[in-house]
């Protein structure tokens, strides 16, 4: 890579270490419940069976957990591992977890908010390439203002 890195968005690491530690508190709450309880955690199979501890509502809680490590552990890794977040060089965009396009390349660049992430999508002359920066510092507004300023973006349409 050639010239200097301009920076346009830092990772929150913070926020993304603690998608990635939220997911393992769940059966560590369940194991301090139920020892405040008398139980231990080899007792939660029976109470279930008994009917102590409700099978609908210990499997919805799980599922939440299961859907919240999928959606969000993956996107927050790789906001823990990138530096930079999201950058631009001579001839590079550069995104989360190191990927490059060419800025020859990109005819538009487009950020939007999706119900469960925060997208930026790069289209070039063949395929479009949507990158998840949900744990972007910046929020949407702020990257599209640096990517509109940036003059290694001049001629791509930021929307």
């Amino acid at each position: 890579m050639e010239g200097s890195v301009r920076v346009v968005s830092e990772a929150a690491r913070s926020r993304a270490a603690s998608a990635v530690v939220a997911p393992i508190l769940y059966p560590v709450i369940l194991a301090i419940g139920l020892s405040t309880s008398g139980h231990s955690l080899a007792d939660y199979p029976r109470l279930i069976a008994a009917g102590d501890l409700s099978l609908v509502r210990q499997s919805v809680g799980w599922l939440c957990v299961v859907a919240y490590a999928v959606v969000y552990v993956p996107p927050a890794l790789t906001a823990l591992g990138a530096k930079p977040y999201i950058a631009t060089s001579k001839d590079w965009l550069i995104l989360p977890s190191g990927k490059r396009v060419k800025v020859d390349d990109i005819l538009e660049i487009s950020l939007k908010r999706g119900f469960w992430q925060r997208y930026l999508m790069v289209q070039s002359k063949d395929v479009i390439r949507k990158f998840i920066v949900t744990f972007a510092r910046d929020d949407l507004s702020s990257i599209k203002s640096a990517l509109q300023n940036d003059p290694e973006l001049e001629g791509v349409r930021i929307v």
